[in-house]
């Protein structure tokens, strides 16, 4: 007996494998019963006519996920939502070079030939659309400019953009995306979700959420290995749950929440670092890993930043042994995957300049200053100019992000990153008067940059947070081009702001004290921390880095 009870304790959860998908479930006992009591629900067939009555209403009760998006269309009407037969190819190109290297979830080599299929008329008839078809779709548009949609589609790409949004929705009510056991299915969720503009950042993190709890359901947050599956099911479900987990922490950072995943008991094994090609379905053991660049690769950089992030957040030392991970993921990335004999590969650029901007966050993640002065306290120099460091190069990567055409185009996700926190940190060094080579260096990043004007947002509070930082950016520009830069100047600017606000009095005089970050002045000046948050989050959403 007690041989037994040990091996149930030790044992693992049971993945239920069938055709059309696999379902995890716990060894609790509880909820074994459930399960059983939902089998023999499946099994039993009742003739009685009240029977099939009552199971027609329960059929006919939308479920939460249906209500919140509608009630679906008919697989029939789908087909009506369909790219023209003659540009599913440059829809599946398109998708190849932008987004399948930034969001690594297909096996391009078999979903090729099941996306081709819809070019031939009689495909398209024979069968009901698939909510991948319709999300590889949408990112791919997503990846075009507003040019190119109307040059090689011949279509607003807001049209576009609404219609394979719809299309992707009802496919995934249609195919019971709540209740799936497809990888197919929960691939086409985490393509759309990681696909939406920034905008929606707020609409997509409860739907983060969803997408883990769903792949929980299915157990891909258990390794592939411990049951019995194929090298190539365990390889695409190791991609699935680690591109989960990084959408998880990113579209957790832009709504300020606490990021699911980050703390979360997993096991799933990294990716390989292979080629496409050097994976196929009907393989009996696992390829071997590739020294070289791949396919996979960037994607494997983001996936490596979530694990840095959960040995950080288990750590129980202080900034000390934080540098140290850091300094020890930035010579892992450097030494595996962008190692100079790697630079011939076309992806290369891509790979670099994404991990150059991940490192500066992380940087500014463990010294991140803003919340730190709200009671004058001063952090050493040392710190202030790894600060300035990191928030330089975090501009620095965004201009070489958005200036390579290269890097720019290849996914919607580019064109998401969060940096007028940056960009006044410099703006602010350079008004004390910093003048040595890193001000230099800055002077040539901030050059480029351009507001909005604060009269593109009437009515708005983003008006509120522009001028001021118009404000920055002028005094900044005359500090360079009129006097030399004194420490003298920067606290006169100081004083000038904390002082236009004769109601807040107490706060001024706390802001006296602080000689680096002084905090800004919104309309009356009581602007509390949470609201000022808000305005950032506003002008994200509204506004784009590097457009007037």
């Amino acid at each position: 007996m007690a041989n037994r009870v040990w091996a149930i304790t030790e044992s693992f959860g049971t993945l239920e494998v069938r055709q059309e998908g696999t379902k995890y479930t716990t060894n609790g006992s509880l909820a074994i019963i459930h399960d059983e009591a939902e089998e023999l629900k499946t099994v039993r067939v009742e003739k009685e006519e009240a029977h099939a009555e009552c199971v027609s209403r329960k059929k006919e009760i939308p479920t939460f996920f249906e209500s919140i998006w509608s009630q679906g269309v008919p697989h029939e009407g789908l087909r009506l939502y369909l790219p023209p037969a003659t540009k599913i190819r440059f829809y599946l190109d398109t998708y190849t070079e932008r987004v399948d290297p930034c969001i690594k979830v297909l096996h391009l080599p078999t979903d090729s030939a099941f996306f081709l299929a819809y070019e031939d008329v009689s495909a398209r008839t024979a069968k009901a659309p698939s909510s991948l078809v319709f999300a590889m779709c949408y990112s791919a548009t997503a990846a075009l400019s507003a040019e190119e949609c109307e040059r090689e589609l011949g279509e607003d790409k807001r049209t576009l953009l609404l219609r394979y949004k719809l299309a992707s929705q009802h496919s995934l009510r249609n195919e019971g995306l709540l209740r799936t056991r497809s990888i197919s299915v929960l691939q086409a969720f985490v393509i759309l979700l990681s696909s939406m503009p920034g905008n929606e950042s707020e609409d997509m993190w409860p739907l983060s959420g969803m997408a883990v709890r769903i792949a929980q359901q299915m157990g891909v947050h258990r390794d592939g290995s411990h049951f019995a599956l194929s090298p190539f099911t365990i390889e695409m479900r190791r991609r699935l749950w680690w591109q989960i987990c990084y959408f998880d922490l990113i579209i957790s950072e832009r709504c300020g929440q606490e990021c699911t995943t980050i703390d979360m008991k997993f096991d799933t094994n990294f990716p390989l670092n292979i080629r496409d090609s050097d994976l196929s379905p009907t393989m009996q053991h696992p390829p071997q890993p590739c020294s070289e660049y791949t396919e996979v690769t960037c994607g494997l950089i983001y996936f490596e930043s979530v694990r840095l992030l959960r040995r950080m957040k288990a750590g129980n030392g202080g900034p000390a042994e934080k540098e140290r991970y850091i300094e020890e993921f930035a010579n892992n990335i450097t030494n595996t995957y962008l190692h100079p004999r790697n630079n011939t590969h076309c992806l290369f650029p891509v790979g670099t300049a994404t991990f150059r901007f991940m490192l500066s966050k992380l940087w500014l993640f463990l010294y991140r200053p803003f919340r730190s002065f709200r009671r004058g306290l001063e952090l050493p120099k040392a710190t202030v100019d790894r600060l300035f460091v990191g928030c330089l190069e975090c501009l620095e990567a965004w201009r070489t992000i958005t200036a390579d055409s290269r890097i720019a185009r290849r996914s919607v996700l580019f064109r998401l990153p969060r940096l007028w926190h940056q960009l006044c940190y410099v703006l602010l060094q350079l008004c004390e008067g910093r003048n040595d080579e890193l001000a230099k260096r800055a002077w040539e990043t901030v050059a480029d940059v351009s507001l909005p004007p604060p009269d593109s947002f009437p009515d708005s509070t983003t008006a509120l947070l522009l001028r001021p930082v118009h404000r920055l950016m002028a005094h900044a520009r005359e500090m360079r081009t009129g006097a030399a830069p004194s420490e003298q100047a920067g606290k006169n600017l100081r004083s000038q702001e904390q002082t236009s606000c004769p109601a807040d009095n107490e706060v001024t005089a706390e802001r006296q004290n602080m000689d680096i970050t002084p905090d800004f002045n919104f309309g009356d000046g009581t602007t509390p921390w949470l609201e000022w948050q808000a305005i950032w989050d506003e002008l994200d959403r509204e506004t784009m880095w590097g457009e007037a």
